[in-house]
This record gives C-alpha cells, structure tokens and sequence, in this order.
C-alpha cells in the first residue's frame, strides 16, 4: 500500500484529518476525518509498504495481546478500507486473513 501523494495528513483543533491538496481538490477527493487507528496506519506507511508490515508494527506499538490479534486485524482492515475507499491510501490488499482457524485448517489439509 502507498500513501496518495494528493493528501497531507493535519491535525486542526485537536481533531485529525486527511486533506487534498494539488490535483487532489482538482479530483474532488473528499476530505476525511481519521480516528487514531487511521492515522496511525497513515503515518507508519514510508514507501510501498506491505500490510501485514504495518499490522505488525501497530500490534507492537499498542501492546496488543496474541488472543486479541484476530479483532484487531478486522479493525486494521475495515480502517485501511476506509482510507483506501478515499484514496488517501492506494494499492491496498489483503489476501490473507489472521484468523488462527483458518491456518489450522490450511495446516491440516497439508498433513
């Protein structure tokens, strides 16, 4: 995933949004407000990252505990689609799911 190079992420009054800029208001992209997952995911984005990578890096940074992975990666997902519904985001894409079930049953099949 890239971050759109038409949005600047500013913080105005305490509350945090993604703004176009450029060719980006040229587009009609719309401005988004980002809640801390949003922004954060935003912010730890450099170059042509791998969401898993950014998952990870998140997961550690919040202290998130092993059993309270799975809902954290919905979270990390529906807020990744959100920013990559708006463009702010680009070539996002999850192929895999965290779910220790399905490994499982992908662990298994190959017995």
């Amino acid at each position: 995933m890239v971050r759109n190079k038409y949005y600047v992420v500013r913080k105005l009054a305490d509350v945090i949004y993604a703004l176009p800029v450029g060719q980006g208001i040229v587009r009609d992209y719309p401005v988004m407000q980002l809640g801390a997952l949003e922004y954060d995911i935003v912010r730890k984005i450099d170059q042509d990252e791998n969401p898993r990578k950014v998952f990870d890096e998140l997961a550690i940074s919040y202290m998130i505990a092993e059993e309270q992975r799975d809902s954290f990666w919905e979270d990390f997902c529906t807020a990744a689609e959100d920013l990559a519904s708006c463009n702010i985001i680009q070539n996002y894409v999850v192929n895999e799911k965290l779910n220790s079930r399905t490994k499982m049953r992908r662990i298994k099949r190959f017995r």
